[in-house]
């Protein structure tokens, strides 16, 4: 399914968890960017580095860099406006370089776009060479081949043989970037009432098998994984990643595949559902085998406003940290007649539900939060 909350570890900064949704959907006239989370010197041509900072090490803020500066969340390094990496449990770098000797020993100056200035990288040849939760990669969108030491983000989705169950198939949907939908309502004077398009991601599922192809019967979500990233009028950077992954042979969300609709086993919503636009969130959402189970969404969200318009938000100033796990409830999954394509868009909603094509993801912010996507069957296994 589509990624319906977010969140992940913090360690960084304690912030509030809540869900990307919740968003700086409240966040009425501000401006906001993508940068460094601490304040550092930036550095003019030929000046040196800060003496003794370890390039990459771990940090919570910049008093752990030896004068350099801490990266905490999302950082923009290439073309794109989401070409970049996030730097989970903080690292030491500088900002504003202009050659590799200001960066220290087995580090390397990566030039960025549009005026961003250059940042320091841990240089590497090889995933040992990098911490753990790091690997040696090429900078997204970054004309420049080198290799640092930058965020392992893993393909979660990637088939696991637990999964394998005699009389059943695997089918595998992608979700196009732009394939899924975020929409914001219920926000302050609706300032902050937005629809945004989302991805890409992934859906596997497994139904029933007969003579080794997908028939009617029980079926169950497997995995779910969808990139959220985009930024609103304000400016505010939104950069998360929705997911629910199987380790075992059971399924996260189970229901039964009839007629073209996949339609989930009970999934009770708690009693504060559609009270108001505060009342839903992460911490009390639903139970039930047909509601999705583990749902994590993890992330940054930035916010580069004064302090109150951050707060209207449930946002500190700089990087928000998300990192949370809930239990995801969903609307009916609607497949075409030959399985070939995947919706959940508002069948078999509740009534409470404000959205007509949308499931509702709670959050932590004065808002109502929704996502809604279709994929398309890549790939089919039978066992």
């Amino acid at each position: 399914m589509t990624d319906l909350r977010l969140p992940h570890s913090l360690p960084y900064n304690a912030r509030r968890p809540f869900s990307c949704a919740v968003l700086l959907a409240a966040l009425l006239g501000a401006t906001a960017g993508c940068g460094d989370s601490n304040d550092s010197p930036d550095l003019g041509p030929g000046d040196a580095g800060p003496a003794g900072m370890f390039t990459g090490g771990e940090c919570d803020d910049v008093t752990d860099c030896a004068g350099g500066t801490c990266l905490l969340g999302f950082e923009r390094l290439g073309e794109e406006e989401f070409d970049g990496s996030l730097f989970p449990g903080g690292y030491c770098s500088v900002s504003g370089c202009t050659d590799d000797a200001q960066c220290g020993d087995d580090a390397g100056c990566l030039a960025r776009p549009d005026m961003l200035g250059g940042v320091c990288l841990r240089s590497c040849t090889g995933p040992t060479d990098c911490r753990d939760g790091y690997t040696c990669a090429a900078a997204p969108g970054s004309t420049d081949t080198r290799t640092f030491c930058l965020n392992d983000e893993p393909d979660l989705c990637a088939h696991n043989a637990a999964w394998e169950q005699a009389g059943t198939c695997i089918l595998r949907y992608a979700i196009a970037a732009e394939g899924a939908q975020f929409q914001i309502t219920a926000t302050s004077a609706g300032l902050g009432n937005a629809t945004f398009d989302v991805g890409p991601g992934e859906v596997v599922i497994r139904t029933t098998a007969d003579a080794d192809l997908p028939v009617d019967g029980p079926a169950g979500v497997l995995c779910h994984d969808i990139r959220q990233n985009f930024r609103n009028i304000q400016g505010v950077i939104t950069y998360t990643r929705g997911s629910a992954v199987s380790s075992t042979s059971a399924v996260l969300a189970s229901g039964m595949l009839a007629t073209g609709v996949l339609t989930w086993d009970t999934c009770a919503y708690s009693d504060t559902y559609g009270d108001s636009n505060t009342s839903w969130t992460p911490a009390d959402t639903a139970t039930g085998p047909g509601c999705l189970s583990g749902y994590t969404s993890t992330g940054d969200v930035n916010c580069a406003a004064p302090e109150f318009i951050c707060g209207v938000g449930n946002l500190a100033v700089g990087h928000n940290i998300q990192d949370g796990m809930w239990i995801q409830p969903l609307n009916s999954f609607e497949l075409a007649n030959d399985l070939s394509t995947l919706t959940m868009g508002g069948l078999d909603r509740p009534a409470e539900s404000t959205v007509s094509n949308k499931v509702e993801i709670p959050n932590s912010s004065p808002s109502r939060t929704y996502l809604g996507f279709t994929a398309t069957l890549v790939d089919t296994d039978c066992f």
